[in-house]
């Protein structure tokens, strides 16, 4: 506690000066309890991650966690209800996970409406107990390939709902990549999921129209995205009859689609 007093207390005259707007923490679903939230607040914390990693039970389990998904919701309602914002954290592809339940978990963040969420895949990182398991071929990580759909349309729903992924996959820098052993790791995954849930969202777009499309007015900022990492949504867009010559980007940050 003393530490956490200290660092918040000496951020304090800089919020007051308008210069740091907020301060957000990360921490166990375990670790909130009410004499813990009440003391952040009146110490000027002013947000919390939750690392969930998931709602599911037997995961939870496997996982060594020792608290239920159940718990779990509740930490994020107890936060919430104190006025912090609030941030979830999921890790897709724990032992004993499978996509229904990964599923749920998002469906569950849905129902809880927190302000961001991180995804984060689950690694597996040399000199930890689940390396132990991969190592004994008690745990298989989840395919790349496996991986990014879900976390796409995971995506889509929650910008749908208003809620900011802020990340997804953990950094890769300082040599951190040394010590993945397996696992759906790849520099650039946040930008082939954000190209997906694109792709998704205009496939939803042309299924609601009953006019033929001649074409896509797409604004600029979204340039870099929509034909996928290195081109590789080319041909599941042509497969909805749009060719690079039916889409134009433009400054506007608003979709156009042409009748």
């Amino acid at each position: 506690q003393a530490w956490q007093e200290e660092l918040l207390a000496a951020l304090l005259p800089w919020r007051e000066k308008g210069i740091i707007a907020a301060v957000r923490c990360s921490t166990r679903p375990d670790a909130v309890p009410d004499e813990t939230l009440h003391r952040l607040k009146a110490l000027g914390l002013t947000g919390i991650e939750l690392g969930v990693q998931t709602f599911g039970d037997a995961a939870l389990t496997r996982s060594g966690r020792d608290y239920t998904g159940g718990f779990a919701r509740a930490a994020c309602v107890r936060v919430q209800e104190y006025g912090f914002t609030l941030g979830i954290q999921l890790l897709p592809g724990l032992p004993g996970m499978d996509e229904a339940m990964f599923q749920a978990d998002v469906e569950t963040c849905l129902e809880i409406r927190p302000d961001l969420a991180r995804l984060y895949p689950c690694l597996v990182l040399k000199d930890t107990p689940l390396a132990e398991l991969w190592s004994a071929g008690k745990y298989q990580p989840w395919k790349l390939e496996r991986i990014v759909p879900l976390l796409a349309e995971a995506v889509l729903k929650f910008q749908k709902n208003r809620i900011r992924v802020i990340r997804m996959g953990l950094p890769l820098g300082d040599g951190f990549d040394r010590d993945i052993l397996a696992g759906p790791v790849h520099p650039a995954l946040g930008d082939m999921v954000r190209g997906l849930a694109l792709h998704y969202w205009v496939r939803e777009q042309l299924e609601r129209s009953s006019r033929p499309l001649s074409g896509i007015r797409v604004p600029r900022a979204w340039q870099g995205l929509f034909w996928g990492h290195k081109g590789e949504l080319k041909s599941a867009y042509a497969a909805l009859h749009l060719t690079p010559d039916k889409i134009a980007f433009w400054n506007w940050p608003l979709f156009c689609f042409k009748g």
